[in-house]
């Protein structure tokens, strides 16, 4: 099932992209490697977090006219936003949480790919819109995560541009969803749905130390944010250990070596 449903997404996006110019093939190109080299690192609730922050920036990155990105997580009525690009996008999701409506609980739910233009009063949501525009979100683009025929979110894309999203972006979007929910239905065996909400809600709390001794490994190594994660990531594995534990044990080991050479005479 989850080669087959990568594989329907990845044929769409090709012929979409088959009429595209050289540029935006290329960019697709970057985007679909970042998508193929998700899922096989995946251990843990901290990796699945991870992998999410990883992809909403590959969208905005790679994906014309996308300014902002979030994931929702819409499970028994829980609704929440499990990771997003900055604040003004988390202050969209919450106004479709506080009204439990908009395009992406609605592609959640339903799940379709719904396609917003908040210039207008959308009767779908006729109370939606308000705080996208003050950010000067003109489109949304949702697409909701499923696996093993159980939708648990969407990705949730917003641009600045009217009218932003046509057929190649919307192809992309479901090529990514497809690979999130094979990652994570094949990490978290999604019939325990609410299990997995509890886990991402915790790994979200525990987040501070992760993010903590990446800055750390980025200014140590001066390597980027992606290769100090992976550093973590391969000793949490070959320890068999939490990330958030190795995390955890990292900042205090450098801070101790901090105060003991700030505290040592000279």
């Amino acid at each position: 099932m989850k080669d087959s449903v990568v594989t329907d997404a990845n044929t769409a996006e090709g012929e979409s992209l088959a009429a595209a110019d050289d540029a935006t093939r290329a960019a697709a190109a970057r985007f679909g490697a970042v998508v193929a080299s998700i899922g096989d690192s995946i251990r843990d609730d901290d990796h699945v977090l991870e992998t999410l922050d990883r992809l909403v920036a590959a969208a905005c990155e790679h994906i014309g006219d996308v300014d902002h990105a979030s994931v929702t997580i819409d499970v028994d009525g829980r609704s929440f936003t499990a990771c997003s690009t900055d604040d003004s996008t988390m202050a969209i999701d919450l106004e479709q949480y506080d009204l439990d409506s908009g395009p992406c609980l609605t592609a959640a739910r339903t799940p379709e790919t719904v396609v917003a233009d908040c210039d207008v009063i959308d009767q779908r949501w006729p109370n939606f819109g308000p705080t996208a525009r003050a950010a000067g979100v003109h489109s949304i683009v949702a697409e909701p995560i499923s696996s093993a025929q159980v939708t648990f979110g969407a990705v949730n894309l917003y641009s600045r541009t009217a009218h932003a999203f046509d057929d190649i972006d919307r192809s992309l979007l479901a090529a990514l969803t497809a690979a999130i929910g094979s990652a994570v239905g094949d990490f978290a065996r999604i019939g325990a749905a609410q299990d997995t909400v509890d886990g991402l809600r915790t790994a979200m709390e525990h987040r501070a130390p992760i993010e903590q001794a990446k800055g750390i490994l980025m200014a140590l190594h001066r390597i980027g944010p992606d290769q100090a994660f992976d550093i973590l990531s391969t000793r949490s594995q070959n320890t068999n250990r939490r990330l958030r534990s190795i995390a955890v044990e990292f900042v205090a080991a450098v801070s101790e070596v901090s105060t003991t050479v700030t505290d040592t005479p000279t």
